[in-house]
């Protein structure tokens, strides 16, 4: 399970007024509820929340109690931010030293996942990785020190440098992005409403968002899709295998280090991700990889009579091009802020996109929901 994804949670024993330990309901994953303002629980003594982050080492979740962090960025921080955003690119010598303070808390929330606001925040920025926030806090606090000197040279690089996340940032608070809770359980149009609600509550909020800006093609929302693709293949393929282990994960060997990171991730202890997919694909049908991973021999198992379809998938993902670049660079390219792939993004990009995880011939996201490993 990744960060933003709901479910619910059963409350263990509480460790103090802010903190409880519980177990995920549907997949029994151990974890500490952190929480905050009032607790809701439900009449069956269970509590909605959602990932806020897991212990790689421990195996143990983080969870936070019904949306803390999901909330709307409110009406006066929106305000700042589009002021402080404006004048970077308009009126740059009106920037002061508190706009960049702002700017560096935009990520510092999202790094320290202590605002109501720190998820949507996330997802307003393009999801950028944790590593490219925490070098925008280090270069915002550099810069912050050279306006109050009255120097101004360094902010155009600064603008350059982060102009993806500062750009998706201003898109979004100038759009009307959110989606209604009563619209998350209707399909768009000609999706099964079955398979609809087979997805991640977080996935059919991300589809909705981007297919209401279908017509503006935007970059911006790209990455909405990508994560989708990424949060939907894990949650039906890789999640129950790691839910179906009998073993306890340091009992389950890897014996060369060519198949060790596809071994961890199928085991949990890694992030799936989109750069991954080659691997699990080929190795999935590779008696080498078998004998030297009993994690790849046991998924070969566990996918029994749907193996097929499941390396038919990772082949389509992994060697899809949209305008010569590969489907995974793209995403990265994103995520990392990469001029040299967002250089090449146009209103093709996204429209292949869409048209190639919603609609046929290829409808891969459709064929990823056919083809579930869960039970329910």
């Amino acid at each position: 399970m990744k960060p933003g994804d709901e479910l619910r949670v059963k409350i263990i024993d509480h460790i103090s007024d802010t903190k409880a330990r519980v177990t995920d309901i549907n997949n029994e994953n151990p974890g500490v509820l952190m929480i905050k303002g009032n607790l809701k629980v439900l009449k069956d003594g269970t509590v909605n929340a959602w990932v806020l982050q897991h212990n790689k080492k421990t195996g143990e979740y983080q969870y936070g109690n019904a949306y803390f962090g999901k909330f709307s960025i409110s009406q006066a921080i929106s305000e700042r931010y589009k002021g402080i955003l404006k004048n970077l690119y308009d009126n740059p010598e009106k920037i002061t030293p508190d706009d960049i303070s702002n700017l560096k808390g935009m990520c510092n929330r999202c790094l320290k996942k202590d605002q109501w606001d720190w998820f949507t925040t996330y997802k307003y920025l393009g999801y950028p990785v944790h590593p490219l926030m925490r070098e925008f806090v280090k270069d915002s606090v550099s810069l912050r020190e050279q306006i109050k000197d009255g120097n101004y040279e360094n902010l155009s690089i600064f603008r350059g440098k982060y102009h993806n996340l500062l750009s998706s940032m201003m898109f979004h608070l100038s759009e009307n992005t959110e989606v209604d809770e009563q619209d998350i359980d209707i399909p768009i149009p000609d999706f099964d409403i079955t398979l609809w609600k087979k997805m991640l509550i977080e996935s059919r909020k991300n589809i909705k968002m981007a297919e209401r800006f279908y017509s503006k093609s935007s970059l911006y929302i790209l990455m909405h899709y990508f994560v989708t693709l990424e949060q939907e293949f894990r949650n039906h393929f890789i999640q129950p295998f790691v839910d179906s282990l009998k073993k306890e994960p340091s009992e389950i060997q890897c014996y060369q280090n060519t198949y060790k990171r596809t071994h961890d991730i199928l085991l949990g202890k890694v992030d799936f991700t989109l750069g991954t997919i080659y691997f699990l694909g080929n190795f999935v049908n590779s008696e080498q990889a078998h004998a030297n991973s009993m994690a790849i021999q046991m998924f070969f198992e566990f996918l029994g009579n749907k193996k097929d379809e499941f390396v038919a998938i990772c082949s389509l993902i992994s060697t899809e091009h949209i305008n010569g670049i590969a489907l995974p660079k793209i995403r990265n390219g994103l995520a990392h802020g990469d001029a040299t792939i967002i250089s090449n993004i146009d209103k093709t990009t996204f429209r292949y996109l869409r048209s190639y995880l919603l609609y046929p011939p290829k409808q891969v996201l459709k064929r990823i929901l056919l083809n579930s490993m869960k039970l329910i």
